[in-house]
């Protein structure tokens, strides 16, 4: 299996990865793989590494690189053919890069950007008061959500610097409407190696 093209979608958490992610999906003909999403599918069920990695979840905390690894991996290979993937919450932190960096020997990755949805904290946060009162996930109640900031900021942040420099980072203006977001992503995915 071959994947020419890689997306990753960084921001804070209920910046709208996997709004955008979804949206830019069929319009570059991509799989979007949530790896949120999978932990989250993963965890409901009933082994006692379904039980942690729900426990961790819930408390807004990051899963351990093995586990990472391991789920990553097999949820790559359930996937159809595709022209490339789409990223959604994956890698969490510059450790994870080198995960990163096998799946790209592995999968024979010719072209990779990362979307940087720029999001104020305060923004965000009436995001998830809202999403709280409608969709109710479990990590987004108040405390949990201060706990994943926290997490955002010390570990996942880094990697917008490390994209940067390595001349992949693609910045977007993320306090906007869903729609203009996602025309900014396409205009600027247009001008690069990524074509729409």
């Amino acid at each position: 299996m071959k994947i020419k093209n890689l997306l990753i979608l960084i921001g804070p958490p209920g910046s709208g990865k996997g709004t955008q992610g979804k949206l830019l999906s069929p319009i570059l003909e991509f799989n979007y793989l949530s790896l949120g999403q999978t932990l989250r599918q993963y965890a409901k069920q009933k082994t006692p590494e379904a039980k942690e990695i729900k426990k961790l979840i819930n408390a807004g905390h990051i899963i351990p690189d093995a586990t990472i690894k391991r789920i990553f991996f097999e949820a790559i290979k359930t996937l159809p053919k595709a022209k490339g993937l789409i990223l959604d919450g994956f890698p969490r932190d510059i450790d994870q890069v080198n995960i990163l960096d096998e799946a790209i020997g592995k999968y024979k990755v010719h072209r990779l950007k990362a979307i940087f949805i720029d999001v104020p904290k305060v923004k965000v946060l009436q995001r998830l008061q809202k999403r709280e009162d409608t969709e109710s996930r479990a990590d987004d109640n108040p405390e949990v959500i201060e706990t994943r900031f926290q997490e955002y900021d010390e570990k996942t942040y880094p990697l917008v610097k490390y994209f940067e420099k390595q001349h992949r980072l693609i910045r977007i203006h993320g306090d906007q409407t869903i729609e203009n977001v996602h025309a900014e992503i396409v205009r600027k995915l247009a001008h690069g190696e990524i074509r729409i």
